[in-house]
This record gives C-alpha cells, sequence and structure tokens, in this order.
C-alpha cells in the first residue's frame, strides 16, 4: 500500500502545480484543501471504527491522493482546456538535464534545512532533540509564508522574457517577504513561551529559546527562497545547485562546533549562518547575471 501512494502522490503533485501556471490559485488552494479534509474524514473513521492501524494511515493517504488527481484532472480539463493527457518522451527528454538539477538543488537545501535535528539527537540527546524538533515545528509554520509566495512567484517570474522585468519582480518579492518576515518573527518571538506553554506544556519551554533563533533563520531562508525561484525560472544554473552543497557543509561543521556546548541553540545559529552564507551566494549569482 505505501508503494502504491508514492505513484499517486507524485501524480497528485505533477498535476495540482499545473495549477498554478494556469493562475488557477483558488482551484489550487481549494483542492489542497480537500485532499487534506478527506485524509483526516477517513483517519478519523478509522478511528471511530476502533480500527487504527498504520495500514489504514497509508491507505487514507492514498484514497486522499486519488481523489485529489481527479479533482485536479476536472479542473484542467475544465479551466485548462485539456481534453486528454499524453506521455511525450521528447519533453521528458528536454526536461531532464533541468529536472536533474531541481532535484539536487532541492536534496541539498532539505539535508541544509533537516540535518541538524538528527545531529541534535546524536549529540545532545533525545530530550534536546524534542525540544528542538518543537522549536523547528514551530518555525516551520512562520515558512508557509515566504513558501507559497514563492510557489505563485515561480510560474510568474519563468513567464517573463525579459531578464530586467524579471530581476525586478524578483528584488520586490524579496524585499517584501524580508519585511514581512521581520515583522512577524518579532511578533512571534513575544508570544514564544505563552504558545509553547500553552500547546505542548511546562516541559518543553526550553524549546522557547530555539525557536527564537530559529525565526532569524527562517528569515533568512524566506529570501533566500525568493532568490532560489529566480534561479530556477532563469534555468536552474549549476551554481545554484553547488551553492545548497556548499551551505550543508557548512551547516554540518558548525554543527559539530556549537551543538556539545550549545544544545538547540548551537544548531540555531549554525543555521542562521549557513542560510545567510547561501543567500549571500545567490545575491551574488543575481547580480552577476545582472552584470552580463
Amino acid at each position: 500500500m505505501a508503494m502504491a501512494s508514492i505513484p499517486a502522490g507524485l501524480a497528485y503533485l505533477l498535476l495540482v502545480n499545473l495549477l498554478l501556471p494556469l493562475q488557477a490559485v483558488a482551484a489550487f488552494n481549494r483542492i489542497e484543501f480537500g485532499l487534506r479534509l478527506v485524509m483526516f474524514a477517513l483517519t478519523g473513521l478509522a478511528f471511530a471504527a476502533m480500527m487504527p492501524s498504520v495500514a489504514l494511515m497509508v491507505g487514507a493517504s492514498l484514497l486522499a491522493h486519488v481523489y485529489g488527481i481527479a479533482a485536479v484532472w476536472k479542473v484542467l480539463r475544465t479551466e485548462g482546456g485539456i481534453a486528454r493527457g499524453h506521455a511525450s518522451r521528447e519533453l521528458l527528454r528536454e526536461q531532464l538535464p533541468f529536472a536533474l538539477r531541481a532535484y539536487l538543488g532541492s536534496l541539498f537545501s532539505f539535508l541544509v534545512v533537516r540535518s541538524d535535528i538528527l545531529m541534535v539527537q546524536a549529540i545532545g540527546g533525545n530530550s534536546e532533540a524534542g525540544h528542538y524538533a518543537i522549536a523547528v515545528t514551530l518555525a516551520d509554520l512562520i515558512y508557509m509564508l515566504p513558501l507559497s509566495a514563492g510557489m505563485l512567484l515561480f510560474p510568474r517570474l519563468a513567464a517573463m522574457s525579459d531578464p530586467t522585468a524579471r530581476r525586478r519582480a524578483t528584488w520586490q518579492a524579496a524585499g517584501v517577504i524580508a519585511a514581512a518576515m521581520i515583522v512577524i518573527s518579532i511578533i512571534a518571538a513575544a508570544l514564544a513561551e505563552v504558545a509553547v506553554g500553552l500547546l505542548y506544556g511546562a516541559a518543553f519551554l526550553p524549546a522557547v529559546p530555539m525557536f527564537q533563533i530559529l525565526l532569524g533563520a527562517v528569515s533568512v531562508l524566506g529570501v533566500s527562497g525568493i532568490l532560489s525561484n529566480h534561479l530556477a525560472a532563469t534555468g536552474f544554473p549549476w551554481s545554484a545547485v553547488w551553492v545548497w552543497g556548499v551551505g550543508f557543509v557548512v551547516n554540518v561543521a558548525l554543527n559539530l562546533a556549537l551543538v556539545p556546548g550549545m544544545g538547540g541553540k548551537g544548531a540555531a545559529l549554525a543555521s542562521i549562518v549557513a542560510y545567510a552564507l547561501v543567500l549571500l551566494v545567490q545575491c551574488y549569482l543575481v547580480l552577476r547575471e545582472q552584470d552580463t
């Protein structure tokens, strides 16, 4: 059942992201919400029937993605004007080099974002890792804003034929996201102790300073995400891939140096430095493109 979920999940991701370049944002949001609602309802039925199990949870995810595929296909036929679909070997062959660079860039960025949790657990133990995991979970909620902005921005940037207009749109979006993240981070930092206490209890209050430091990392990462979408829209050069590889190496080295003495707070500081390095290199890449 888990293996069956993989092609279903991939098919859904491929199809639902076709809605964004069609500017069908409302349909995208409606289907995403519906998929989560179906998954929640099926999971709730399993618990109500007193039969919760891993197999049923995976099955709920599979059925939810089947619903999502059907819903997206209906929108593509009505709003996208797609009567039927067929596989294109030529298109696949043409897109594979770009896909490889995009995959490697995503892999390295994922390792930068997630490797610190594993290192905190290995060095600081399960308790410290638990506190840090709470901080990361809350930080992920804040990161949803720039992530969503990047998803909407990429089709627009990719459709622009004028490089100057594309860069202008990128810098404007980066400035808006930076300002928004600063404001949101200040508010979140002020409310962090109350929020953690209410959601998780007093035992998890050590996660508060880790989360407050991670807010700086998430703010930098949010701006970096905008520049990543710009570089992807210009063909995803190899330099945009390797910058995340360098960021991963720096993040691991800093975690080894800081986590033994500072625990999760050290990992959060390492994230700020690694993300800032990536952002600086990305700014250089965009400015170099402008100069040429």
